[in-house]
């Protein structure tokens, strides 16, 4: 964790682009609130009591989550043309779960859900490919391409009172990969300083599993300052 804040933190210290018909290669900081929502289905078995006996039901399990957070990072920039660039970096992204719901097939079940909050954090790789539409002060931006997220730290915390104990895991795969879309406008405040606001859709590809629907996606609100020269 140290070694990601002092990463994130000599990002930050070179906030500055460095975009402009001399100079081909530039760095840049982003930050931005994010929310993500995931809606699953699924067959599954879940354990309940007949006769007073335990038994496993075949039911379907349908679970929704929304959550908030924020990502931080820097990005790397190169000028193809005077509209075209790329783009890469690496951000550090926090979520906490704000809402949980989980139902199955069968309205006399009830799962017995433990009141706990689950918040997770972890690195990101982004490559885009970005395109300004025109030279003026004012211009629609939009980007596309993809963001590689590496295995998040995830912290389950439970309400005082609960009987049960916090604890920590590693969730996900090693390296993820998920398809990215941007659209925003960049402003150019003088010959040097600009701001660019683009929210970005990140789309999650459904996992490997019986899944019957899976809808998984994050809503990034991308905020950048860059200064060129």
């Amino acid at each position: 964790m140290k070694t990601t804040i002092a990463l994130i933190g000599s990002l930050l210290l070179v906030s500055v682009t460095l975009v402009s018909a001399q100079h081909r290669f530039g760095l840049s900081i982003t930050a931005a609130p994010t929310y993500s929502y995931a809606n699953a289905t699924q067959p599954s078995y879940v354990a309940s009591t007949m006769n007073g006996s335990a038994v496993l039901e075949s039911v379907i399990l349908s679970t929704k989550t929304q959550a908030w957070g924020y990502v931080v990072g820097g990005m790397i920039h190169y000028q193809l043309t005077p509209n075209w660039s790329v783009s890469t970096g690496l951000w550090y992204n926090y979520s906490r779960t704000t809402s949980l719901s989980i139902s199955t097939s069968d309205p006399i079940l009830t799962l017995t859900q433990l009141p706990a909050r689950t918040s997770s954090h972890g690195l990101k790789i982004p490559l885009f490919i970005n395109y300004r539409l025109t030279s003026n002060r004012l211009s629609p931006y939009f980007s596309v391409g993809g963001l590689a997220s590496f295995r998040q730290r995830t912290r389950v915390e439970y309400e005082p009172g609960s009987g049960q104990s916090d604890f920590e895991f590693l969730s996900g795969k090693a390296v993820t990969y998920r398809p990215v879309l941007g659209a925003g406008i960049a402003y150019r405040l003088n010959p040097h300083l600009s701001l660019i606001a683009q929210p970005l859709l990140i789309w999650n590809v459904k996992p490997n599993g019986n899944y019957t629907h899976y809808t998984s996606y994050q809503v990034n609100g991308q905020t950048q300052l860059v200064y060129s020269f």
